[in-house]
């Protein structure tokens, strides 16, 4: 069977499809956090990255959820901030998007590509905030 590799500039990976199944953060009742961060992630060939922050809960004054797309960089290992929401305030589903031609739009979306390795970061903030919904990803080709 033939399997078609990319070389990632140390080693081959093989060509991977899209990947829509990333968790990236499950929130039960959270509390106030700073700059909490999801794992790293590896982009191996996709070009472009939805996340989906899905507000399921939230109470608390001024209760306020901001997510932001991180790069790393190769180099430092030093993390770049891409795109980050405006404060979230309200149940619902809200989308970023990351990828090439799109026309950019303030806290919603960047014309880019997405780099091989990022990850995000997102901050609870308020008087006695809860909040509860995940944030979850997809890597297209």
């Amino acid at each position: 069977d033939y399997i078609a590799m990319l070389f990632n500039g140390t080693t081959w990976d093989r060509t991977r499809g899209n990947m829509s199944n990333m968790n990236l953060a499950t929130l039960v009742a959270a509390t106030p956090q700073s700059n909490t961060p999801s794992a790293d992630q590896v982009n191996y060939n996709g070009r472009s990255l939805k996340v989906f922050v899905d507000i399921t809960a939230i109470s608390g004054v001024g209760a306020t959820l901001v997510v932001s797309i991180q790069a790393k960089d190769p180099v430092s290992s030093k993390y770049v901030t891409l795109l980050t929401s405006a404060g979230l305030i309200a149940t619902g589903t809200t989308v970023l998007n990351i990828a090439a031609g799109l026309l950019a739009v303030a806290n919603l979306v960047v014309n880019d590509v997405l780099p091989r390795d990022w990850r995000i970061i997102y901050s609870i903030s308020g008087t006695t905030p809860s909040v509860t919904g995940t944030i979850a990803g997809a890597v297209n080709v």
